[in-house]
């Protein structure tokens, strides 16, 4: 399992989550593409997932502590997110790029921890070592 592509439906009905700790420790996953449909994604789900180097979606508005230690994660575009949870992305090492930054108003404790993403004006709330 390299790539995953969520279908927007399944069974006929809308998938609009991806569940805790769904795809924890699979270290062959490297790209995944969620549909608009997709509003939640569960804590953990793709923690020490260390061969993703590629997230898309475009409909969830909520990031929990759901890539922690995705080490080999490279670029996520945040534009449709509001909130990012605590230590969302810590541990990220190889993320220098963070598209659409400048439109999430909450980021919590330990964010970007040990990667230094700059923030960007607008941002409401910054958790304490959000950036360590």
């Amino acid at each position: 399992m390299k790539k995953i592509v969520v279908a927007d439906t399944y069974e006929g009905k809308p998938v609009t989550e991806i569940y805790v700790n769904a795809f924890k420790g699979n270290i062959q996953l490297t790209h995944v593409t969620l549909p608009k449909s997709i509003e939640i994604i569960g804590s953990g789900a793709f923690e020490n997932c260390v061969s993703l180097s590629s997230v898309t979606f475009s409909g969830v508005t909520e990031i929990p502590d759901a890539f922690m230690g995705c080490t080999s994660l490279k670029k996520i575009d945040l534009t449709s997110v509001k909130t990012v949870g605590s230590e969302a992305f810590s541990g990220c090492s190889s993320l220098t790029e963070v598209v659409g930054i400048e439109g999430v108003e909450d980021f919590s404790y330990g964010v970007f921890a040990g990667i230094g993403i700059p923030f960007e004006n607008g941002v409401r709330y910054i958790g304490k070592f959000a950036v360590d």
